[in-house]
């Protein structure tokens, strides 16, 4: 049997869809085809880059075969906010990405860029994102690029929020990495 580890933020836990989120859907399908895998999904809402490695250990226990990351856009600052203490510099970024995906384990590990938010200066979103392919690179992770390829078709898989996928979204995320694991 298989284990994959599904690991980052709110997108990856699933939020804002009637069946489980992207990893479930996969779970769902995989083993309806009698294909026998085991999903850990240690995604958690409003995690920050900061708090995934305060619990990386545990996914390092886990023993995944591969990882799949999805991160989100928690560690941004957000437009016109007043505090940002809960947000990562982008020096901190990069020095908590480092120690993330060194330690994620898994072979083939795949990252997800996040889909572009407005709540974020576009500007700076891009910085945070180009800083995380370097670091997903460095450690040969296979990249997916949802931030450059989803601006064609961003509203129709973006829930309401616009910081989360809607059903369509983690449905074209599942269909999307079935094809890549």
């Amino acid at each position: 049997m298989k284990t994959i580890l599904g690991f980052g933020a709110s997108s990856m836990y699933g939020s804002n869809d009637s069946q489980g989120g992207f990893l479930r859907r996969m779970e769902l399908i995989l083993n309806q085809n009698e294909q026998h895998f085991k999903f850990v999904n240690q995604g958690v809402r409003g995690n920050t880059t900061r708090e995934m490695i305060a619990r990386v250990s545990e996914a390092e226990k886990c023993n995944a075969d591969q990882s799949i990351v999805l991160l989100g856009c928690n560690d941004m600052p957000r437009k016109n906010e007043q505090a940002t203490s809960q947000r990562s510099s982008l020096e901190e970024y990069a020095e908590n990405l480092e120690i993330l995906f060194q330690r994620l384990p898994g072979q083939k590990n795949i990252f997800i860029t996040s889909f572009y938010s407005e709540w974020v200066e576009e500007d700076l979103f891009s910085q945070y994102m180009k800083i995380a392919l370097q670091k997903a690179k460095k450690y040969r992770y296979e990249i997916w690029d949802l931030y450059h390829e989803s601006k064609p078709f961003l509203s129709q898989y973006v829930d309401s929020d616009l910081l989360h996928f809607n059903d369509a979204g983690h449905q074209y995320i599942s269909e999307t990495l079935l094809k890549r694991l």
